[in-house]
């Protein structure tokens, strides 16, 4: 292929059609002719699935690798290949592009970031072990804060890559059958930043994983009470950005009364979701007493926490942990922050590991999650030196068993 070809117009060819980016990602792991991928996934016709491979050829995303009988069984020669490379974006690839392709780019990956979640939902695949990890949370950072934690997703993504390739050369020593599982890594700006009248927050000694918080209440009905109702779960996600009052609360979400977002934030505190951290009167409230309140951490559990649920508690949580990461990218779509910031994050990709590989990468997972909040504990020192206003940056993680046979998307850094 001539060196005249942009890679953002390779890029294009990738794009193009949701089925290249299959067959790019899905012979990253191996070889396929197109009888085979069209056997697996479709594609219109084996004749389109051939047209498909010989473009991508063209524009050097796939290599021929032999020529042989299909599946080593008598028959007509066919032509196998491998894919040279994911279809990647990097950062520097990305700040070029214009606001609205980096759009379009985007539209496409959450497409096929939620066809893969979806069939793992239907097929069970999702939930199917205790310790896969599905997370999303907000945080507030400062720029220099969002610089370490882009940085942090970089060099996580291609650890994954780092984890598949030893995986492989385990699983060919001995001959084990592989584990497929799929990643997806989200980081990106949302629009509100909290309301600068919310008092401090309290001392990092009272911050941590809600999940994982002693409680003589029995784990189950922490967890039913605080998933009954969506609002309870908005609750806590604001309540993790900044304290805030009921009042404010109705203020940033609606749909209720003062007195039943107060309510709530009283029965989170009960169940050890949140705390009481400051109360004011005067001004406005002529004489009434405003109560703030602060989550104690976000409603996430570790591996340990999460094996002692059934497993039909565990998939309804994780609808409800999905819908809410959902709701928070049509929010940044919608404010023009999705794709404001070209250090952002989305990327997704299927991985095939050995036990130990999985083990690894969930491990990745969990440390780049725990390392949010004490990144987030700087920023905002450093943010109530400066007087600057804070980033409302949101953060996506996911490691589970792929659906088998599913469509393998593209991945983006």
């Amino acid at each position: 292929m001539g060196t005249e070809t942009s890679y953002v117009a390779r890029l294009g060819i990738v794009y193009a059609d949701p089925i290249r980016l299959t067959i790019v990602t899905e012979l990253n792991m191996r070889e396929m002719s197109p009888p085979q991928f069209f056997r697996e996934f479709g594609g219109g016709s084996v004749d389109m699935v051939r047209w498909h491979f010989k473009k991508l050829t063209e524009h050097g995303w796939l290599r021929k690798t032999k020529t042989a009988a299909s599946d080593g069984t008598p028959g007509r020669p066919q032509n196998f290949y491998r894919a040279t490379e994911r279809a990647v974006i990097d950062t520097e690839t990305w700040e070029a592009l214009p606001v609205s392709v980096r759009g379009a780019f985007s539209a496409r990956t959450l497409e096929q970031l939620g066809i893969q979640i979806g069939e793992a939902l239907q097929v069970g695949t999702l939930d199917s072990r205790a310790d896969r990890h599905l997370s999303w949370t907000p945080i507030v950072l400062d720029e220099q804060g969002w610089r370490e934690r882009s940085q942090a997703l970089a060099d996580c993504f291609h650890a994954f890559e780092r984890e598949q390739d030893r995986a492989k050369l385990r699983l060919q020593a001995n001959g084990e059958i592989p584990l497929l599982m799929t990643v997806a890594l989200a980081g990106f700006e949302s629009p509100r930043i909290p309301d600068s009248e919310s008092p401090a927050a309290p001392p990092e000694s009272e911050t941590g994983v809600a999940g994982s918080l002693h409680s003589p209440l029995p784990l189950t009905m922490r967890l039913a009470k605080v998933f009954a109702d969506p609002l309870n779960l908005k609750i806590l996600t604001e309540l993790n950005l900044a304290p805030s009052s009921a009042t404010q609360l109705k203020q940033t979400i609606g749909g209720s009364s003062v007195y039943a977002f107060d309510r709530r934030c009283k029965m989170l505190c009960e169940l050890g979701w949140a705390v009481k951290v400051d109360s004011k009167t005067g001004g406005r409230r002529r004489g009434a007493k405003e109560i703030f309140y602060r989550a104690t951490g976000p409603a996430y559990f570790e591996t340990s926490v999460w094996k002692e649920l059934s497993h039909g508690a565990r998939c309804g949580m994780s609808g409800k942990t999905l819908q809410q990461f959902e709701e928070k990218v049509v929010e940044a779509i919608h404010a023009g922050t999705f794709d404001k910031r070209h250090d952002r994050h989305l990327s997704w990709m299927p991985l095939s590991v050995d036990e130990r590989g999985w083990n690894r990468v969930i491990a990745l997972l969990d440390r780049f999650f725990d390392e949010l909040f004490p990144t987030q504990k700087a920023a905002k020192e450093r943010l109530a030196d400066t007087g600057e206003a804070g980033i409302v940056a949101t953060y996506f993680l996911a490691g589970f068993e792929s659906p088998p046979s599913s469509s393998m998307g593209a991945a983006r850094r």
